[in-house]
């Protein structure tokens, strides 16, 4: 998603970016028809006001993200996220942190994660066994830090916090090895995304 700057829309609607700024901050005395004309313009050209920086110029931005994939439910995974979800918010709650569960899905497209992202007000973003490369990438590429925990694919691109449990099973497997276990099994659930 290309980002729609303020100088874009002053060039369109022939005024200053301070006035465009001024309009879209809700500040100054501007009249009705520049003003509808700005906004008119912002909203042709797809403008999503970059919260998270407005929120760090004034050092306000106190919400964080937390992406849930809501594709499908799974008890284990519910359990699995509510260990990391609950002692998250509690450490962040004592920084005056407030964190926002947006619900996403991997048919959402990731300008419409982004979007959400945005619109929620949030100055980071956590995602929990969710995302991909390229929705990290516009993330960081917006300014938004994001960390992903329990997911290790991108471990040497992003930040993550994670235990994988597939790296876990082959340490143990190996270790089962070494000391003369012949007989293994795995036992795990449903993945449909695998």
């Amino acid at each position: 998603m290309k980002r729609v700057t303020l100088k874009e829309i002053a060039e369109e609607t022939d005024v200053s970016i301070a006035t465009v700024s001024m309009v879209m901050n809700g500040k100054g005395p501007i009249s009705k028809k520049v003003k509808d004309r700005i906004l008119d313009s912002a909203a042709k050209l797809g403008y999503v006001k970059n919260i998270y920086a407005a929120g760090m110029a004034s050092n306000s931005a106190h919400h964080i993200a937390v992406l849930i994939n809501a594709d499908y439910e799974k008890e284990v995974e519910w359990h699995l996220i509510r260990s990391i979800f609950i002692p998250l918010e509690s450490v962040l709650y004592e920084k005056e942190y407030y964190l926002i569960l947006i619900p996403v899905t991997t048919n959402q497209t990731n300008d419409t994660i982004l979007k959400k992202v945005i619109l929620s007000g949030a100055g980071g973003v956590f995602t929990i066994q969710f995302g991909n490369r390229e929705l990290h990438q516009m993330f960081e590429d917006r300014g938004l830090p994001a960390v992903i925990l329990n997911k290790s694919t991108f471990e040497s691109d992003f930040y993550t916090v994670s235990s994988d449990n597939f790296y876990g099973m082959h340490k143990a497997t190996l270790a089962l090895l070494d000391i003369g276990h012949t007989k293994i099994f795995y036992i795990d659930y449903e993945r449909p995304e695998f």
